[in-house]
């Protein structure tokens, strides 16, 4: 098992990253806990902070690691993801070049309206969304 830590700054909040592309990756800040285990990312909690740089940086170094051409983030376990968040995600999903399936929870309402017009940002098929 290799383990790796983040890039970048990171304060007293808990991060654990044991290289991708088959290994279990942790990213936990606030009240977020994001799993990562193989090309499938797991969001759990909630998002509510204004500033994603830390995010962000976290979604686009996983890119890199990823293997496959396939890639599932799965938002069920997910409370509540501001507009800046989407921005986080949309950006991964625009600079990916892999097949992105999102899982959404349909008794969530913000799932619904927020995530699911992400699937357009990109030709048709690059984007699925399940319920």
């Amino acid at each position: 098992m290799v383990r790796r830590k983040l890039p970048g700054r990171y304060d007293h909040r808990r991060r654990q990253k044991k290289g991708i592309g088959g290994a279990n990756v942790n990213y936990a800040v606030e009240q977020l806990n994001l799993e990562v285990s193989g090309n499938k990312f797991i969001f759990k909690g909630k998002i509510e902070r204004s500033d994603y740089t830390e995010l962000s940086k976290f979604l686009s170094d996983s890119e890199k690691s990823l293997e496959g051409q396939n890639v599932e983030f799965d938002f069920r376990a997910l409370e509540y993801l501001n507009s800046s968040g989407i921005r986080a995600v949309a950006v991964f999903f625009l600079e990916s070049s892999k097949k992105v399936t999102m899982k959404i929870n349909p008794e969530l309402t913000w799932q619904k309206v927020g995530l699911t017009p992400l699937a357009a940002i990109k030709p048709s098929g690059m984007i699925t969304v399940q319920v």
